[in-house]
């Protein structure tokens, strides 16, 4: 008999919202959301919702291929570890119990670990891998008159050679809000005048990761804007009036270079 010492109590939020479902589910449209051309066709659900008598069901097996990944084997609602004769007890009321303080932390640090990696960060298929550059390169071309887009699909577009569920659904995010601001875009008038002029800002350490800081311009002829740009500086400001020069700097260089 095995004498359990310490015990420990995880949550995931939303979980059954992360279980894969086998069996076919329809529902109706949600209030808000219903197609106006189609207003009367079904939604198929690809995972769980909570209400779904196949939730319980999907999450426990996503959740199991976890523990299993781990080395846990599975007994009714139960899974059982017995790493280097320290005994690891898992059960589905999300309870974790050990016979040992230092191996119980570990595995809820692995826990947590793999837990992120298999539900919010699945690799996609060769053809949504796919789907997602096409679609990525698309709306590159669209920053050209979309400017406000244009930092969205810069972080997306770092994720071209192995693209995310996570960065799927960033880029279905830029899709809706495009499609709810299709009228919105740079409008170019004629000018009485071909006067140059700009506008630079920055902030101070706004990288958490690097304390760099990110400055931008926007350059105007008349009153059209015909250049902008936003990007981390290259050397690390020691003060905010630092960031603010280095911004000017980088605005008075494009417009040189226009003129």
């Amino acid at each position: 008999m095995i004498q359990i010492e310490f015990l420990r109590q995880l949550d995931v939020q939303n979980a059954f919202l992360h279980g894969v479902l086998e069996e076919e589910v329809y529902m109706r449209q949600p209030p808000g959301f219903v197609d106006p051309a189609r207003p009367h066709h079904l939604c198929r659900l690809v995972k769980a919702l909570y209400g779904l008598k196949q939730a319980p069901r999907a999450w426990h097996a996503r959740l199991g291929s976890a523990l299993r990944a781990l080395g846990f084997v599975s007994h009714h609602c139960f899974f059982f570890s017995d790493l280097r004769s320290r005994c690891i007890c898992w059960s589905m009321l999300m309870t974790l119990f050990s016979s040992t303080l230092p191996m119980l932390l570990l595995i809820v640090s692995c826990l947590l670990l793999l837990i992120v990696c298999l539900l919010l960060m699945d690799p996609l298929t060769s053809d949504d891998a796919t789907e997602y550059r096409s679609i990525v390169g698309g709306l590159q071309y669209l920053t050209i008159t979309r400017p406000d887009i244009s930092y969205a699909v810069n972080r997306v577009y770092r994720y071209l050679h192995a693209p995310r569920t996570s960065h799927w659904l960033a880029v279905k995010r830029i899709l809706l809000y495009v499609c709810l601001t299709d009228s919105y875009g740079l409008l170019l008038q004629p000018a009485s005048s071909c006067e140059l002029s700009a506008f630079s800002d920055a902030d101070w350490a706004g990288s958490p990761g690097d304390r760099r800081s990110t400055g931008g311009y926007a350059v105007f002829v008349g009153p059209n804007l015909i250049a902008w740009n936003a990007r981390k500086q290259s050397t690390v400001s020691r003060s905010s009036t630092e960031a603010e020069y280095k911004a000017v700097a980088n605005a008075t260089a494009e417009i040189i270079w226009i003129q």
